[in-house]
């Protein structure tokens, strides 16, 4: 069901001599063009088969992490896979795009749907509970698109064209059927704080106290590393009425002592610092990977940021292990937020599992 292949740059070699059902991309520091051109390849090569895909903070190769390069994962599927992308350009919120997105697959699409996503502007919250409310009825899984540590521009893939804004999505036919699992790995750190002002994703002081000023005290010699440094100390956010979810520091806004979340944080939030180890972020990853049934055929793989980043010269231990766990083809990157399926939901700090199997 999945296959792929490793570039460092628009030459790919031994490519699958079937023609695949629908390609997927991710690629790590290397240029527009050259994704552009990669992926013209493999239209002149496969004509007429569906090409998504987005930048990263690092691809999943079976059980391989690639820092640079693109990988191509080929897909074969009962029947081609559908194709959409959506702009977000004079679009009013994620929920315009969920509505454009539901109405463009058209009746109830029942197969998984592999949403890439951009992943500094969008909300990730919103924008799941919007996709969960648009399309009730199906699978949907994968995550942000990504720059690397730089947060600075994130890009998405498709067929041949660069896009920086909205989404793509790939719905799987409905043959199949996804199994998902999650694992996190992070604990408290420090007492609870109450969120006294804030901006949308913007908190603006915890307690009174400037937001800014809190957390590099906490943070002590990582503060002069910030946003970096934030990835080992996101916050756990209980909001009025809503589960406890932790999120992604992504940037900072020193005019104004304030912290930028992956999503909005209302004021009167109660949030708490949160870290963790190498070990607790390994060990979190093979529990997920044991919840995966036996049966699948291939999986996808979608793990944060943050979690690359905590693991440092181990980052290349969590793929390997989880593939070895599986036991199947699996491919995947490293993103600026996940989504889990079943049901869908936002993550940050978390790696999200989707097998896919026979219905």
């Amino acid at each position: 069901m999945l296959r792929t292949r490793h570039t460092s740059s628009a030459d790919w070699h031994d490519l699958p001599r079937d023609t695949p059902s629908g390609i997927l991309l991710w690629w790590a520091e290397v240029p527009d063009a050259a994704v552009q051109d990669a992926a013209a390849a493999l239209r002149r090569r496969y004509p007429g088969v569906p090409i998504q895909g987005c930048s990263t903070a690092g691809i999943i190769d079976a059980g391989r992490l690639h820092s640079r390069g693109i990988l191509a994962a080929f897909w074969f599927l009962p029947e081609k896979p559908r194709a959409v992308r959506i702009r977000a350009q004079g679009l009013a919120s994620e929920w315009t795009l969920a509505r454009e997105l539901a109405d463009t697959l058209g009746p109830a699409p029942t197969g998984p749907i592999i949403i890439m996503a951009e992943g500094l502007h969008l909300d990730g919250e919103r924008l799941t509970r919007a996709l969960s409310e648009a399309l009730p009825h199906a699978t949907i899984t994968g995550g942000m698109a990504a720059d690397g540590e730089r947060f600075q521009r994130t890009a998405l893939l498709h067929d041949t064209e660069i896009l920086t804004d909205g989404l793509v999505a790939m719905a799987l036919p409905p043959q199949l059927e996804a199994v998902s699992a999650t694992g996190c790995g992070w604990h408290p750190m420090g007492p609870p704080r109450t969120v006294t002002a804030a901006e949308g994703r913007l908190i603006l002081e915890l307690d009174d106290e400037p937001a800014l000023t809190l957390y590099a005290r906490y943070l002590g010699p990582h503060a002069a590393d910030l946003p970096a440094s934030g990835h080992h100390f996101p916050l756990l956010v209980s909001a009025p009425g809503e589960a406890p979810t932790l999120r992604s520091l992504i940037a900072v806004a020193p005019q104004r002592q304030g912290l930028l979340f992956t999503t909005a944080i209302p004021e009167g939030s109660t949030v708490q610092l949160m870290h963790a180890s190498m070990v607790d972020v390994l060990s979190a990853a093979r529990t997920a990977a044991t919840q995966i049934p036996q049966g699948s055929s291939a999986a996808l793989m979608v793990s944060c940021v943050a979690r690359r980043h905590v693991l440092g010269p181990l980052a290349e231990d969590e793929p390997a292990e989880v593939a070895a766990a599986l036991g199947v083809p699996m491919a995947g990157w490293y993103s600026y937020g996940e989504i889990a399926a079943a049901p869908c939901s936002f993550r940050n700090q978390t790696i999200c599992l989707t097998a896919l199997r026979p219905r």
